[in-house]
């Protein structure tokens, strides 16, 4: 294996993708700090994201996805200046994996989690910044966008093994994110993560 492949393994990553969010009008989500690494990506639409503790709000364009590396609250929004409601009750009252925001359906997200062993935040996590954000026109981020592609038929067909499927998806964009991240990014990585952006390590 690979020096990437090495670390993943030795943190046990585990992919898990969560219910869509479809959204349109004037909307605004505040979402609680996830508890691993959390990752959206924009299917339909555009909107803001912002993230406490990170000075200025990311736009998201379609085709665009993130990765969040730290347990702080989020929000995601149409207007940052919408009041937010909770996550939980509309994920709650999701319908067929979708939660809805707002009136109307021109912004659809689909989204997840990647789960670590206990070492990681000191291994991975602490050594990336809070956001990697995946803008859709960057050559790099072809294999990211056919992942999440692939991760949204899954969950709109529901074949058989289709959790499973997704869930593997899931861990090819992490590593893809985390590519594009180290070769555009070195400066900004520490310790062994800068390291792996070294060809001969």
């Amino acid at each position: 294996m690979d020096p990437l492949e090495d670390v993943l393994s030795l943190l046990d990553a585990t992919g898990h993708v969560s219910a869509a969010m479809s959204a349109g009008g004037r909307w605004a989500v505040r979402f609680p700090p996830p508890a691993g690494l959390k990752f959206n990506a924009v299917r339909r639409g555009s909107c803001w994201l912002e993230v406490d503790d990170v000075p200025d709000p990311v736009h998201l364009a379609e085709g665009d996805c993130y990765l969040l590396t730290r347990p702080v609250a989020f929000t995601l929004a149409s207007d940052l200046n919408v009041p937010a409601e909770p996550a939980h009750p509309l994920f709650a009252a999701a319908v067929d994996g979708v939660a809805r925001a707002g009136d109307g359906d021109e912004v659809f997200l689909i989204g997840g989690a990647f789960s670590f062993t206990g070492r990681a935040r000191a291994l991975l996590l602490d050594s990336l910044p809070p956001v990697l954000h995946v803008p859709a026109g960057t050559p790099e981020a072809a294999t990211v966008r056919w992942a999440v592609g692939e991760i949204d038929a899954e969950l709109g067909r529901r074949p058989t093994g289709a959790t499973v499927v997704a869930e593997h998806l899931a861990m090819v964009m992490l590593i893809r994110i985390l590519r594009v991240h180290l070769a555009h990014d070195p400066d900004r990585s520490s310790g062994w993560l800068a390291g792996l952006a070294d060809p001969t390590v």
